[in-house]
């Protein structure tokens, strides 16, 4: 999952679809899967490509546990940003405080604060939530 992290987030896997400005969670399950971490997909599921479905089809499915905080987290795994109670982004944890993502072309940026839209239409800081997978 590192790996294949490192090697797309400033790229694009012609295998899979990209969606401008909304790659993330299309981007972690890609990661995810040539981890061997999660079945691959060809066409779907819908939850490979939306955050907030890919954070729960993860737990639901048992390939992820919610964990309390950054400090329970190993390399490769998750951490997605809620608002109103819904992932609204979702990265690929690296290890010493760096996440992987590709909306942003982010590999190795320190992990931050990250705001989204609430469902009022107001910048809104997120809430982490993270995931251990395996």
């Amino acid at each position: 999952a590192l790996a294949y992290a490192k090697q797309h987030a400033f790229s694009r896997n012609p295998k899979y679809k990209y969606y401008d400005d909304a790659n993330c969670a299309n981007f972690v399950s890609q990661s995810l899967i040539a981890g061997g971490l999660i079945p691959d997909r060809t066409d779907g599921p819908y939850e490979y490509i939306n955050a907030d479905g890919l954070s729960k089809y993860l737990v639901n499915k048992g390939y992820a546990k919610q964990v309390n905080s950054i400090n329970d987290l190993k390399p490769g795994d998750v951490i997605a940003y809620s608002v109103d109670g819904k992932a609204g982004h979702i990265v690929i944890y690296l290890g010493d405080g760096k996440i992987a993502g590709n909306t942003q072309n982010t590999y190795g940026g320190g992990y931050t604060p990250y705001f989204i839209y609430n469902k009022n239409g107001v910048l809104t800081k997120a809430t982490p939530i993270f995931y251990h997978i395996g």
